[in-house]
């Protein structure tokens, strides 16, 4: 019996929302610089809101990138995880039919797509 897949991946499915702002522009949203944040949903998303414009976002997650990876390369793969019914999840289907990676994503009606946002400062430092 031939296998249906090289690998499948299973991970969290999220979203990169990187944006470029200047040291001042961190100090006013009180982020200490070069470290993770935890915040909740509502903050996230306020951000979001603030910085969508002039970010750059990705889906993305350590296993659903190498699961792209992998594909890219040639590889038959399945990504098995978890996306929100709004527009973020949608982008992260059309991401999987892009380089022809089978979904096994389940499509939550309760909860959004994971949102992870980066500040990237000139000297590259990545606050999150």
């Amino acid at each position: 019996m031939q296998k249906q897949f090289d690998v499948a991946g299973l991970g969290n499915a999220l979203i990169d929302i990187s944006v470029q702002v200047s040291d001042s522009e961190l100090e006013n949203l009180s982020l200490k610089k070069g470290v993770f944040h935890q915040i909740s949903e509502k903050e996230t998303n306020s951000l979001i809101k603030k910085f969508e414009k002039s970010a750059t976002i990705t889906p993305a997650g350590s296993c659903p990138n190498t699961v792209r990876g992998i594909a890219k390369l040639g590889g038959r793969c399945s990504m098995i995880g978890k996306v929100g019914k709004d527009k973020y999840g949608s982008m992260y289907l059309d991401e999987l039919k892009l380089h022809s990676i089978h979904s096994g994503l389940v499509v939550s009606e309760t909860h959004n797509t994971g949102k992870l946002v980066c500040f990237i400062t000139p000297d590259a430092q990545r606050t999150f």
